[in-house]
């Protein structure tokens, strides 16, 4: 979970019921933002198809009241998914609840991979980082393990790092960022 400027707070996770209209998959991830009273503002219940396991792990706020989400999918959200045990996706939400983009293949592998943890700098841009099963992209090449990707404010790839490690057992849960006084 995380706040913003105005102490509301957003909260993500993964269900089997129904938060937000009927359920579609074995589980749907779900994005729920509190006022600072208590009172639930909205929630969103995301899913691909009903044989299809959806996750949220980690969520960011930027200085424009922005909502990103990161997790893994089984299935396709944006273009040509790659891996029917999970893929890493960003989402990015407006203050009011709107998704505004999904990004799924700029940080996904042709193996298993998931986005566990997240910032957002003072530019608006995200970083990302979680568990690869491969390299992530040509750019990278090698095997798995742990990544952490940027991403622009409308969701492009602007890098990824990968720690190449004997196998995949390396894996980010969270971090804290800070980013730098100069542009990162």
């Amino acid at each position: 979970m995380t706040t913003d400027a105005q102490n509301n707070v957003y909260l993500v996770g993964v269900t089997q019921g129904s938060l937000e209209g009927t359920p579609q998959g074995e589980l749907d991830a779900f994005l729920a933002k509190v006022d600072a009273q208590g009172a639930l503002q909205w929630v969103r219940q995301q899913a691909v198809s009903s044989d299809n396991y959806d996750h949220l792990n980690s969520v960011a706020v930027d200085a424009a009241g922005n909502v990103y989400a990161s997790g893994q999918t089984s299935g396709v959200m944006e273009g040509t998914g790659q891996d029917p045990w999970g893929d890493t996706y960003v989402v990015k939400f407006n203050a009011a609840g709107t998704r505004l983009w999904v990004q799924q293949q700029a940080i996904s592998t042709e193996s298993y991979d998931g986005g566990r943890a997240m910032a957002v700098d003072a530019q608006g841009n995200v970083v990302v980082a979680g568990i690869s099963g491969s390299g992530l992209g040509t750019d990278l090449g090698g095997g798995g393990g742990v990544f952490a990707a940027k991403l622009d404010s409308n969701g492009h790839r602007l890098w990824a790092v990968q720690g190449v490690t004997s196998g995949t057992d390396d894996e980010v849960r969270g971090w804290r960022w800070t980013a730098p006084a100069t542009s990162c």
